[in-house]
């Protein structure tokens, strides 16, 4: 792949884009094979808390390529700094404690890096594309092969992070990269490679720190090519039932947190499904799609025959994305104590910091329609846009108030599960779609974006 200077090629010839996505086409037909790439970046371990997060930072610098219009940013966060990084919305504070989840961190997280690429062309918009590199573990009893020798079979790549979200992350570097070899402005683009977005986004608060803060961003999650328009936000919460220890065989003796926590536990699964039935009347989810997401795991006791003294839960919840964090919690709240208070036992209900409202884009928002009216033209199945529920760092961008964000990526399935896979060919349908939206969005005046 050769790096000439900008020239001129047909972004507005066609209204569909055909000419546009006909150059990528050309362009990546004369690039190292798209297997050749992800199936490198899949064989690397890249967990969070792991400085392996760094060698696939190398691995995409290499995607990238090295031209002499863009800038390379790449730095170890002040993590300290960005834990008081508030969001311009409604000030919440978006950082996660690492260190409280998992001690490995203090031993890595002053390695762990970032990078930030910038195409610059004049004045103009700037548009920044997003992937993160870490994936979460696998169990490899649970795969056909093993999870990190990743394999081909009929089309589609296996292997952990194939579809969350590597092949998003190659489609982004290859459109960035294609743009710095043809594009002559006017406007900027980022791109944006950032760690721990697993562990809830610290890697990407990173860059808004920096101050890569975009008139749009686009995230290269998987979304089988469509454009999600409508972010879930999250928060984690934990609850403690007191009840008294002692033996089972007279009621003076102990009190049993466990039907309380069990109860609780209960009215939690009926606020998922009221909640998702909430966010399903505003439209554009799929049947399947959870929004309202209420999912916790649950502790009680400690010895069979003694009452339990102590219940615990921890959960995580959707913040949908027409409400804030506090309405989020006050719904929690409500629903433990209208199943708690009969019982009588102390119960305390504690959000954790760090949590992220949702967001959301019209759907005739100008970056919406910058990337979904190319979608039929492009011959991609299914409806332009979707609400979609993923939880990805556009909840971060979006919710917290610094730019307007969509999510549009390749075709996969397994999600966290085993034998993860995305399809090859859309992961080149995803490179062309990317190129055509950003151009699209850079011919359009900031001041219609906001």
């Amino acid at each position: 792949m050769s790096a000439p200077g900008p020239r001129t090629h047909p972004t507005t010839d066609a209204p569909d884009g055909t000419d546009i996505r006909a150059d990528v086409r050309a362009w990546l037909a004369g690039a190292p094979p798209i297997r050749e790439m992800l199936g490198d970046l899949l064989t690397l371990r890249s967990l969070p808390a792991s400085l392996v997060q760094n060698a696939a930072l190398d691995m995409v610098e290499t995607i990238v390529g090295s031209h002499p219009d863009v800038g390379r940013d790449r730095w170890v966060p002040d993590w300290d700094a960005i834990a008081g990084l508030a969001s311009p919305v409604d000030s919440q504070l978006l950082h996660i404690p690492l260190v409280e989840r998992d001690p490995a961190y203090a031993e890595v997280l002053d390695e762990i890096e970032t990078v930030v690429y910038t195409l610059r062309r004049g004045d103009g918009p700037t548009v920044m594309l997003n992937g993160h590199v870490d994936v979460v573990p696998a169990d490899a009893d649970d795969w056909t092969g093993s999870p990190f020798v990743p394999h081909e079979r009929d089309g589609l790549m296996i292997g952990r992070g194939a579809m969350d979200m590597k092949a998003g992350i190659v489609a982004a570097a290859l459109a960035f990269r294609y743009l710095a070899e043809t594009w002559s402005g006017p406007g900027t683009v980022l791109f944006a490679v950032v760690p721990e977005e697993e562990t809830g986004g610290n890697g990407t608060l990173a860059t808004m720190h920096r101050g890569y803060v975009p008139d749009a961003a686009v995230f290269t999650e998987p979304t089988d090519l469509q454009v999600v328009h409508r972010h879930v936000g999250i928060q984690a919460f934990d609850i403690d039932v007191t009840g008294r220890s002692g033996g089972m065989l007279r009621r003076s003796w102990g009190t049993s947190a466990t039907p309380t926590i069990a109860r609780i536990a209960v009215a939690l699964d009926q606020l998922e499904q009221a909640r998702t039935a909430t966010a399903h009347r505003a439209g554009g989810y799929s049947d399947d799609d959870l929004p309202g997401f209420v999912n916790v795991t649950m502790t009680s006791g400690d010895w069979l025959a003694t009452r339990a003294g102590h219940g615990h839960l921890e959960g995580l919840m959707g913040v949908l994305p027409d409400e804030t964090q506090d309405q989020a919690e006050a719904a929690l709240q409500e629903a433990v104590r209208r199943v708690a208070e009969p019982d009588g036992l102390p119960v305390t209900v504690r959000v954790r910091p760090g949590g992220h409202r949702g967001g959301e884009l019209a759907a005739d928002h100008p970056l919406v329609v910058a990337f979904a009216d190319d979608l039929a033209a492009s011959g991609c199945p299914g409806a332009r846009t979707r609400a979609g529920t993923m939880v990805c760092d556009a909840k971060i961008v979006q919710g917290g108030g610094w730019a307007p964000s969509v999510v549009l990526g390749p075709v996969g399935g397994n999600l966290h599960s085993a034998d993860e896979w995305v399809d090859l060919a859309s992961v080149s349908m995803c490179v062309e779609l990317v190129v055509r939206g950003v151009l699209r969005f850079l011919a359009r005046p900031v001041t219609a974006t906001r």
